[in-house]
């Protein structure tokens, strides 16, 4: 067999996705759905937005990702932090979801992380001079 290694298009990302999804779902036996998307916000009284959080809970496999949880700078220490990541994974609890899963650079939050439960389970290097963390928390 002959083949050659090229720049992927969108067609061609879909399409290796799809044939992962495939492969999954027969090892599996079940159907895959797409992921959820979650989102909250904290708004202010005249609704501008103070933080979020955008997360993605995928059904198959019982667990909730926080891509991203973010607090304006003002804000940081108010509770709003907790409040929105209580609020998602509040979410994910009614749909029987098990685990919650994030990663943190080392000047971002890890502590913060860590007193809503969340714990480390690996640490990379990288970028240079910096610790990523991820960590889970069982739901």
């Amino acid at each position: 067999m002959t083949y050659s290694i090229t720049p992927g298009n969108p067609e061609q990302w879909d399409f290796v996705a799809k044939g992962l999804i495939d492969f999954n779902q027969k090892q599996l036996g079940v159907t895959l759905v797409e992921p959820e998307k979650v989102a909250r916000v904290a708004l202010d009284e005249n609704g501008a937005v103070l933080g979020g959080a955008l997360c993605t809970y995928t059904p198959i496999l019982d667990t909730l990702y926080v891509e991203i949880l973010w607090v304006d700078d003002r804000c940081r220490g108010s509770g709003i932090g907790g409040a929105l990541l209580r609020s998602v994974e509040a979410y994910a609890r009614a749909r029987s979801c098990m685990l919650s899963h994030l990663e943190t650079l080392d000047f971002q939050a890890r502590d913060f992380y860590i007193k809503q439960g969340y714990t480390v389970f690996a640490t990379l290097e990288g970028p240079p001079g910096h610790e990523r963390y991820y960590m889970k928390k069982y739901l």
